[in-house]
């Protein structure tokens, strides 16, 4: 009461505190009494009914009939969010070298709702070498972000990936598809031969072929 000079105890007066859910309208959140001259109010965003980002408050005295509505001046106050990052593929799928790897992953917040224009970026760990992509992936603007990994001139072994997203008022996600990939060449045969060039019914054919595998890897040859 300012021409007492008197704050308000429990009970006498009823008050209320609005917040924007998207951050431009307000909407009245909580009907509260005062304690002490002071109206207190915590607030826990429920989930999913506001967006991450600046949203707005204010309290003010409402509905009193024997004093005139008053109303704070306008706060603010900042939600944040984690990112959850998932890759959905490659899932340990074998490749040739020199073929294109597509990757596909999603960021999206912790209402299941795809968040796009993050920052994002791609890590392929491998046995020997390492690479990273910080540029040219796709955004399709739903949360889904791809790119096609080049495996031209990269080691063979198996690749983890780990795919990253970063975006203003979400905590950073991080999602691993391990193993991803793995580079893979194909045999080589070479030097193929028969012990006789020319033979009647009932002769022993031997035929030799030279066979080399760069990974090492357990193969079967055919004969036509």
């Amino acid at each position: 009461d300012r021409d007492r000079q008197l704050n308000f105890g429990t009970g006498g007066l009823n008050g209320t505190v609005w917040v924007s859910p998207n951050h431009i309208n307000l909407f009245n959140v909580s009907t509260l009494s005062p304690s002490g001259g002071f109206f207190n109010y915590s607030f826990d965003p429920a989930l999913c009914a506001y967006d991450v980002g600046i949203q707005y408050w204010r309290m003010g005295t409402l509905g009193s009939i024997c004093y005139k509505d008053a109303n704070t001046s306008q706060g603010t106050v900042t939600l944040r969010a984690p990112l959850t990052t998932q890759i959905r593929f490659p899932n340990n799928t074998v490749v040739t070298e020199g073929s294109t790897v597509p990757v596909s992953f999603n960021s999206s917040d912790e209402c299941s709702v795809g968040v796009n224009a993050s920052t994002v970026a791609l890590y392929f760990r491998g046995t020997t070498s390492n690479y990273s992509q910080e540029g040219g992936i796709n955004d399709w603007g739903n949360g889904t972000y791809t790119f096609g990994f080049s495996t031209s001139g990269k080691d063979l072994g198996v690749y983890n990936i780990t795919a990253q997203a970063d975006k203003s008022y979400y905590a950073q996600g991080n999602g691993t598809m391990a193993p991803g990939f793995r580079i893979a060449q194909g045999p080589v045969l070479s030097s193929p031969s028969a012990n006789m060039s020319t033979g009647g019914w009932g002769a022993a054919w031997q035929f030799d072929v030279q066979c080399y595998d760069l990974e090492g890897d357990q193969f079967n040859v055919s004969l036509w």
